[in-house]
C-alpha cells in the first residue's frame, strides 16, 4: 500500500495505469473504495483454470502416466478448490 501511495503522488501519476489483483480482503477493498474496480468471480475463470491444469497433465511426464480416472479426480479436485485463484 505504501508503494501505491508514493506512486499516486508522483508527477507521472496521471499517466500511470495499474492493475492490482487480490483476494477480497477488507483492508484492500477499503483502500480502493473510490477507484474503479472489477470483481472477478470464480465462475469467470473456472474454464481457464481447468484448461491450464489439463495442459500440465499433458506436458508433465509423471502426470501423463497416471490412469485417466485418477487424472480426472485430481483435476476436478484442484479446480473445485481453486475458487478462481
Amino acid at each position: 500500500m505504501k508503494a501505491l501511495r508514493i506512486l499516486s503522488q508522483s508527477p507521472v501519476a496521471s499517466k500511470l495505469k495499474v492493475l492490482i489483483l487480490s483476494r477480497p480482503e477488507y483492508d484492500i477493498q477499503q483502500y480502493f473504495l473510490d477507484e474503479s474496480t472489477f470483481r472477478m468471480e470464480a465462475s469467470h475463470i473456472a474454464d481457464d483454470i481447468r484448461l491450464y491444469v489439463k495442459s500440465e497433465f499433458e506436458q508433465q511426464a509423471k502426470l501423463k502416466r497416471l490412469p485417466d480416472s485418477k487424472k480426472s479426480d485430481i483435476i476436478n479436485s484442484l479446480c473445485s478448490r481453486a475458487e478462481g485463484m
